[in-house]
């Protein structure tokens, strides 16, 4: 998929799972797991929206080149996620992390 124009982003919490990924065009290595899975976020409801606009018959290429996104080690990167927003969030946002549709 990457080869016919796909993106893909590596979400990677040890930092060394995928070494055939650093550099190859087209694939981003994301060390900040965070924000990557934030803008990520973001861009997939852009992505929405757009689509929407087009209408149900629409081509899917007319959106932006396909997304893939490898997430290594969920179970450990969730962990460490939860973590993080208990040290980075602020008053007011929801104390617990969760996913956001």
């Amino acid at each position: 998929m990457i080869h016919n124009g796909s993106l893909a982003f590596v979400l990677d919490y040890k930092r060394i799972s995928h070494p055939w990924a650093r550099g190859m065009p087209g694939v981003t290595y994301c060390a900040d797991i965070h924000d990557a899975l934030v803008q990520l976020g973001m861009e997939g409801r852009r992505r929405r929206r757009v689509a929407d606009q087009l209408g149900i018959d629409a081509d899917p290429d007319a959106i932006d080149p396909r997304l893939l996104i490898l997430l290594e080690e969920v179970n450990a990167t969730m962990r460490q996620l939860a973590r993080y927003w208990e040290k980075i969030r602020e008053s007011g946002d929801p104390k617990s992390f969760r996913v956001l549709h």
